[in-house]
């Protein structure tokens, strides 16, 4: 199962990717990648949520390729996209 989601990057590419970095690692989460492409790994109270990243020009391509089974997939989108709001 995988889910993909396009975002609009409306701000330097190698800031955003370093604050996204930050707030991950604070959350206890894994990030490996740089302004290209990259994964990333977040522990939540229901499970683990998993995923790659593509950056093509002022979009972002966010593939969830891991997720607890009992959480929408609704859910992870638009926590995703409240989080990169805030960074």
């Amino acid at each position: 199962m995988s889910f993909k989601m396009n975002v609009s990057i409306r701000q330097d590419v190698e800031s955003l990717v370093g604050r996204i970095r930050d707030w991950i690692q604070q959350e206890g989460g894994s990030f490996s990648g740089d302004t290209e492409s990259g994964s990333i790994s977040i522990e939540t109270m229901m499970g683990t949520v998993k995923g790659n990243y593509v950056v093509n020009g002022n979009e972002c391509v966010l593939e969830i390729t891991e997720k607890p089974f009992l959480v929408p997939l609704g859910t992870i989108e638009s926590r995703i996209r409240e989080a990169l709001e805030k960074v």
